[in-house]
């Protein structure tokens, strides 16, 4: 199923919810293949974007660039179990007490990457800028990602860049800012039980 979503705004009035029935868009339980969301304004609402594959037949060839999201309380973009990810040129802003993730990815495989982005989430609960989970080695492709920007400000402790069981991975030219006030389980950048990863020319910065 082709889905094209272009030029839009996109908005509701709940800036302080964590709801489910408060997504701007909801793809669920693997709804098709050539998914593209470009040029386009999410505004408030608990998630941006919502997509979620199933685990036995991933979304395909989803293409996600230059849009804004802006003062989503929860997750600006959630996106699960993904075949093929170009995430690349989008602003997000995500600024309030229940901003757990800025850009959470579970579950991608194949060419795929994460580039020109940038992140911004500043509150109480800040724990994640970007957060990645499981990039196989059986991908037929690597996972680059380049150029972004990310910044993470709050009074816990949190990661701009967290990877974890990533393979095959190349890492350069970020600029990552870690702000958050407790140290104790916090870092610009951190991964965890991954190899074959490609770190060069970053810039890592945590003040705290």
């Amino acid at each position: 199923n082709y889905v094209n979503i272009e030029n839009n705004i996109i908005k509701n009035n709940d800036s302080t919810s964590t709801s489910s029935n408060s997504r701007l868009v909801l793809i669920d339980n693997n709804m098709g293949e050539d998914l593209t969301f470009l040029q386009n304004i999410f505004f408030k609402g608990s998630y941006g974007i919502y997509l979620n594959g199933s685990s036995s037949s991933y979304d395909k060839n989803v293409v996600i660039k230059r849009n804004v999201f802006s003062r989503q309380n929860y997750y600006p973009l959630a996106l699960y179990r993904i075949d093929k990810l170009i995430l690349a040129e989008n602003n997000i802003s995500s600024i309030g007490n229940n901003n757990y993730y800025g850009v959470e990815i579970y579950s991608l495989k194949n060419a795929s990457s994460v580039s020109g982005n940038k992140i911004i989430v500043n509150g109480n609960n800040a724990n994640y800028g970007l957060y990645i989970y499981d990039f196989p080695s059986s991908s037929t492709d690597s996972l680059y990602i380049y150029n972004n920007f990310i910044s993470i400000k709050g009074n816990q402790d949190g990661n701009g860049f967290y990877g974890e069981s990533l393979y095959k991975t190349n890492f350069y030219y970020n600029n990552i800012l870690n702000e958050c006030t407790d140290s104790s389980y916090s870092s610009a950048a951190f991964y965890n039980y991954s190899s074959n990863i490609r770190v060069f020319n970053n810039n890592f910065i945590h003040n705290f």
